[in-house]
């Protein structure tokens, strides 16, 4: 397989016990994660002692090779297939790059201890995930009953086929 970032061949090697990860070494340092791989590692606590997670903690604090910043990257792993960039959090701080036919994650150097500090465990990042669902969906319905605003008092000053209007109107609008 070739690095995505900088197209030299990944080495395959064991980063964790039993689990085994294609880096380039030769070239950015990133990381290929087949689908799944990244969950064994996004957590701080996890495999502390795994050498592509010391050597990526480097880059983290600024002393080794970023990738390139193209937005679209070959997938290693499916041939013809460019992965989609996409913010790995809420807080928008660490953009990874995703095969979305294999599920395989490539992070570029230091961004696994970036992801890996985002979070303290699956459980605050899915609390994370709740609170901003809970406020999107709450700021969809402010911005609904705003847009629905004028057209409620335009009916209401009609009397009963004003509001039989009005009510018509939302229906459609909930619809859409």
């Amino acid at each position: 397989m070739l690095c995505p970032a900088c197209q030299l061949p990944l080495d395959h090697v064991e980063a964790a016990p039993g689990l085994f990860l294609d880096v380039c070494q030769a070239g950015c340092q990133g990381l290929w994660f087949d689908n799944q791989e990244l969950q064994a590692l996004d957590e701080a606590g996890e495999h502390p002692e795994a050498a592509v997670v010391q050597r990526d903690a480097l880059a983290a604090r600024g002393t080794g090779p970023l990738g390139d910043a193209h937005p679209r990257r070959p997938c290693p792993r499916c041939e013809g297939v460019k992965m989609r960039r996409f913010w790995f959090s809420w807080n928008r701080d660490v953009e990874i790059d995703q095969c979305g036919q294999c599920g395989g994650t490539w992070l570029d150097h230091g961004e696994l201890t970036r992801v890996r500090e985002a979070f303290s465990s699956a459980e605050a990042r899915e609390a994370e995930a709740d609170r901003r669902a809970a406020e999107l969906i709450a700021g969809h319905e402010t911005e609904q009953s705003a847009r629905l605003a004028p057209i409620h008092a335009r009916h209401a000053r009609r009397g009963p086929l004003g509001r039989a209007l009005d009510k018509l109107v939302a229906g459609l609008l909930e619809e859409r």
